[in-house]
This record gives structure tokens, C-alpha cells and sequence, in this order.
């Protein structure tokens, strides 16, 4: 595979070290698979992981840290500039 398939060089250099060939491969690799995703609640303990924070944010309990280190107002969980 070249840049004459229609990608640009750094492209097909970046398929061809994933083991990407010809352009019917370099096609697939890049347009993905052809069936939709998978359903993400079918993952074990999904629904779970989604209704915990749901109930914090319902509840007002959602400040973002854990009971012994409580984040700021607003939930952003100390994530941001020190000060």
C-alpha cells in the first residue's frame, strides 16, 4: 500500500505497521466493523455503575470526592488549577 491508494503517506505507513496490506484490509481497518456496537448494558454491572452516580446527582450527594476527601461545589472532583 502507497499514498497513490488515496491516503496520505504517514497513513498508509501507520496501516502497513498494523499489518495492513492491500486496500480492501486498509478499508475494513479503517471504516470498522460493519455490525453496530455492542449494547454497553450488557457489560457485567452496568446498569449498576450508571445508577450510582445518578443517585448522588439526584440526591445532591455528587461532590465529586470520596466521604474523607469531599471535592469542591459543583462536582468537579479537584480536578483544576491549585489555589
Amino acid at each position: 500500500m502507497n499514498a497513490a491508494g488515496g491516503v496520505p503517506r504517514v497513513v498508509a505507513r501507520a496501516l502497513y505497521n498494523r499489518g495492513v496490506a492491500t486496500a480492501e484490509e486498509a478499508r475494513a481497518f479503517l471504516e470498522g466493523p460493519a455490525e453496530p456496537f455492542h449494547n454497553p448494558n450488557l457489560l457485567p454491572q452496568m446498569v449498576t455503575a450508571v445508577e450510582r452516580p445518578a443517585q448522588a446527582i439526584e440526591s445532591g450527594d455528587a461532590g465529586g470526592g470520596s466521604p474523607s476527601t469531599p471535592g469542591p461545589p459543583g462536582g468537579c472532583g479537584g480536578v483544576g488549577p491549585a489555589g
